[in-house]
């Protein structure tokens, strides 16, 4: 049995987004985001268990994202998150989950303070730098 439910609703806004569509060539950056989340959801994993050395076999696939459809509101993809039954980590709250929440965290703290929290993996930095590099002068990404 598949469950879906919407995980996040990231906002495009700028000119190419008016018509509440996702151009093609953004889409990499949702595909980046998924990458960071499972960077965030691996940080937090290894903090609550610090004796392990290896992630849960198969750790990545528990995070299946899909574009269901785009909303109004500039351009909003509606990302929704597909859950196979039988899983370590179900919903409706998961590592995944607190990743998002991480990461939005994360967020604000670049905003006012200009950098990362401490501690936030650095590969997630690396993939979070490179989220916004489809984006055009005068468009953004946000994340409620």
């Amino acid at each position: 049995m598949i469950r879906h439910r919407v995980f996040v609703r990231p906002i495009l806004r700028g000119k190419r987004f008016k018509t509440h569509s996702v151009p093609v060539d953004v889409l990499p950056g949702l595909s980046t985001y998924r990458e960071v989340l499972v960077e965030v959801a691996a940080h937090l994993f290894f903090a609550a268990n610090p004796n392990r050395l290896r992630l849960p076999r198969h750790f990545a696939r528990r995070l299946e994202l899909s574009l269901r459809e785009v909303e109004e509101g500039s351009a909003v993809p509606v990302l929704i998150r597909e859950t196979k039954a039988g899983y370590l980590f179900a919903p409706p709250h998961d590592l995944f989950d607190s990743a998002v929440s991480t990461l939005n965290d994360s967020i604000a703290h670049v905003q006012k303070h200009g950098t990362l929290p401490d501690g936030f993996p650095k590969r997630g930095a690396r993939l979070l730098s490179q989220l916004g590099s489809y984006l055009e002068p005068g468009e953004s990404l946000e994340f409620d």
